[in-house]
């Protein structure tokens, strides 16, 4: 999508170069906005300001960016002392303080649009609306939600926070500042069905399903796979993620359960570092699975990239990932990816590249049968992993930086 000649004023609460999450995503849109022409205006944090300036000295990045820092230096001592009990009081205020601060922005400088990119949660307001320009909120996330029926594998303190979550979504959308959010909204962006079930109805005609991740297609090919009862007695899988029970590998160690039952040589391997894994070794021991498995410590990110290449498919159970870039990083190394069919991981899965398993309205053994059967269809079925590390490779284009960019403002801009 050519953008030159426009004035794009981004809202990131977090946009720094270096980290992850949603920091790493407010970067990444300001620079491919700005690769492709725009004039790309940020207001986001001061306390990003020393790391962006800092990366800026030592990397080139497009000349056509300008940084609008700002933060509410009264509430910052609370923040500071409360930490995260206190952020997302602070980030309330600081939308606040943001546009009033975007308003003598667009005075001076008259944008073509507005979008607010990070933190972007179904239960806070962004009050950039208010400008009176086209505005963009999204991709929307924090709809996702375990179902009930399988929240056991979540751990009792998991449990309470994902409660706590769906309490606290349903009070905020009383909340006046949220609802003129959506109102205001020119387009209205979520990340999965889940999200959008909260949303009045009235707003549906202008929301839209798009994840907030994008991945650079990687040219490469699928890698050649014997696929024999002679040759291929096993698989090697791969996880990649935090240790937290909304990740679901207590799922997905009774689905690789079953699948050894029928090929014992099959490996797993974990990659990561989290509370849960305590409770998932007491289970792969219960199962008596351990020898099957391995752990690897936290990877710096050109580690991990080394790993894919050496496995057959990637397995990611995860209960609730609004998005899930470590699907679509595996995915671009031709890897099938095994799943849920929920928020995130189940858009970006389709029957080509993976296979996902239903969840809503089935218990928890029948959901761990079919993610244990749809690993054995990956050996069993001849051709089928060939065939999806295909469908993997081209399933990835469709995510590509250009694609999100266009479905996010074409017939706004």
């Amino acid at each position: 999508m050519n953008l030159e000649n426009k004035k794009i004023l981004i809202s990131a609460y977090t946009c720094r170069p270096n980290r992850g999450s949603e920091a790493i995503l407010g970067w990444n849109w300001i620079i491919q906005l700005a690769t492709r022409g725009a004039e790309v205006f940020v207001i986001t944090r001061e306390m990003n300001k020393k790391e962006i300036e800092q990366h800026v000295l030592k990397t080139q990045i497009p000349s056509n960016i300008y940084f609008l820092y700002y933060d509410n230096y009264s509430l910052l001592p609370l923040l500071k002392s409360f930490k995260s009990k206190f952020r997302y009081l602070y980030y309330y205020a600081w939308q606040w303080g943001a546009y009033k601060a975007a308003t003598k922005a667009n005075n001076k400088y008259q944008f073509d649009l507005v979008h607010h990119v990070t933190w972007v949660q179904v239960r806070m307001p962004s009050f950039m609306g208010k400008l009176g320009i086209p505005f963009v909120h999204g991709p929307v996330g924090g709809g996702e939600s375990a179902p009930i029926r399988i929240r056991s594998v979540l751990g009792l303190k998991q449990w309470l926070i994902d409660l706590y979550r769906e309490c606290w979504t349903l009070i905020s959308l009383a909340d006046p500042f949220v609802r003129k959010t959506f109102r205001q909204s020119t387009r209205l962006l979520v990340n999965a069905p889940e999200t959008k079930r909260y949303l009045p109805k009235w707003a549906h005609s202008k929301t839209y399903q798009q994840l907030a991740i994008a991945y650079e297609f990687r040219n490469i090919e699928a890698k050649p796979i014997v696929q024999n009862d002679n040759k291929l007695n096993g698989l090697k899988l791969l996880f990649v993620g935090r240790f937290l029970g909304l990740k679901g590998m207590a799922i997905g160690l009774s689905a690789f359960s079953r699948l050894l039952q029928k090929y014992p040589e099959s490996k797993l391997t974990l990659v990561g570092k989290g509370p849960a894994e305590k409770q998932w070794r007491r289970k792969s021991a219960k199962l008596e699975i351990d020898k099957h498995l391995e752990w690897i410590d936290w990877l710096p990110k050109h580690e991990v990239e080394k790993l894919y290449s050496n496995y057959d498919a990637l397995i990611f159970p995860s209960l609730h990932d609004s998005g899930g870039f470590v699907v679509l990083e595996a995915m671009s190394y031709g890897l099938p990816v095994v799943c849920l069919n929920i928020g995130g991981p189940g858009v970006i899965v389709n029957d080509h590249c993976g296979i996902k398993v239903n969840v809503y309205n089935h218990s928890k053994c029948h959901i761990e049968q079919a993610l244990g059967d749809g690993l054995i269809r990956l050996i069993s079925e001849i051709g089928l992993l060939q065939q999806l590390s295909r469908g993997a490779l081209e399933r990835v284009r469709d995510f590509g930086w250009d694609n999100l960019i266009s479905k996010c403002y074409e017939g706004i801009l």
